[in-house]
């Protein structure tokens, strides 16, 4: 199938809106949560320790690109508010891996053969429901790409603690 252009309907505006609020939320609570411990952090270290002084750049480096990257996002999406253009598409799987981060726990990802939505998280259910070459029907807003649906043989597949 190739990819479709069609006009959004008004509950999908209204899930980007959503989106949007739950990452600002996301951003702010975040940006809460690591100036604490970063304040904790600092008390108890000596201000002129070299590895104090590298953690804090490293820490102050990750956040404003985390902030820049999802700030950007946010912004693009206006253009998909203003437009309410959405992409209709059917991928395939083209592969599936476990990431077994430490400090995320256990994460489940598809690979779709799309040069916009190359990886997708998945909950291990979903992970385990699908295979490899299996088709998955997607629906898209054109300039941030969030995701609006995403279905594997009629069954909705959307990890529901992803914000995008």
């Amino acid at each position: 199938m190739n990819p479709t252009e069609t006009k959004m309907i008004n509950a999908e505006v209204v899930l980007i809106k959503s989106k949007v609020k739950n990452t600002k939320i996301f951003i702010v609570a975040f940006f809460a949560f690591v100036s604490i411990w970063f304040w904790i952090w600092n008390s108890q270290e000596s201000p002129y320790s070299i590895l104090n002084n590298s953690i804090n750049i490293g820490l102050i480096s990750f956040l404003l690109l985390l902030i820049y990257s999802i700030s950007k996002k946010i912004i693009t999406t206006k253009t998909d508010i203003k437009n309410q253009i959405k992409i209709i598409d059917e991928l395939t799987v083209t592969n599936k891996y476990v990431d077994y981060g430490q400090k995320r726990g256990v994460r489940y990802f598809i690979t779709l053969d799309s040069k916009v939505i190359k990886k997708y998280e998945v909950t291990e259910n979903v992970f385990n429901d699908l295979n490899i070459n299996d088709s998955v029907y997607i629906e898209y807003s054109k300039y941030a790409n969030w995701i609006l649906k995403i279905e594997h043989n009629g069954i909705d597949i959307e990890n529901k603690q992803m914000i995008s």
